[in-house]
């Protein structure tokens, strides 16, 4: 397939052409293009009752969004949002976090799925986030997914 010559090139420039032939849009990728990462991914009977750490850079993100999803299983769940202004480090688990879940959020915790959006760029402020998940549950086949979306 040949692109059509009788349009602005304007137009036509976000499109190319495959070497074979197929046409499909162009895209160049930028520091804001949104990078998403699968936090944590429990399988049922993974986990017993315990607190589950799962860490994020933050550092310079306009934006952070994280959603939790309890794929399966009975009992409680308790999740809140740690951060620290510590520098950036290859372990960090090895630095001190403060829950920020209400000043970020204006929630204590979630109990259940949920989707957080910091769009006010708070988070990007610190170095590290830390979500922690605490299970409460006598059910071999709790599970959980983890995911987080950010814009540099």
């Amino acid at each position: 397939m040949t692109l059509p010559l009788d349009r602005g090139q304007r137009e036509w420039s976000k499109f190319e052409e495959t070497p074979g032939g197929e046409v499909a849009v162009r895209v160049t990728s930028t520091a804001s293009d949104p990078v998403d990462t699968i936090m944590a991914n429990v399988a049922a009977g993974a986990a017993t009752d315990a607190t589950f750490y799962y860490y994020l850079p933050v550092d310079g993100m306009k934006f952070t969004g994280l959603q939790f999803e309890w794929t399966a299983g009975t009992g409680t769940v308790t999740v809140t949002i740690e951060g620290t202004c510590q520098g950036l480090v290859t372990v960090p688990s090895s630095l001190t976090y403060r829950d920020i879940t209400s000043a970020i959020f204006q929630v204590a915790s979630w109990t259940d799925d949920f989707m957080a959006i910091d769009n006010s760029g708070k988070m990007g402020a610190l170095s590290y986030i830390r979500v922690k998940v605490v299970t409460l549950t006598t059910d071999a086949n709790t599970a959980w997914v983890l995911y987080a979306l950010q814009v540099a």
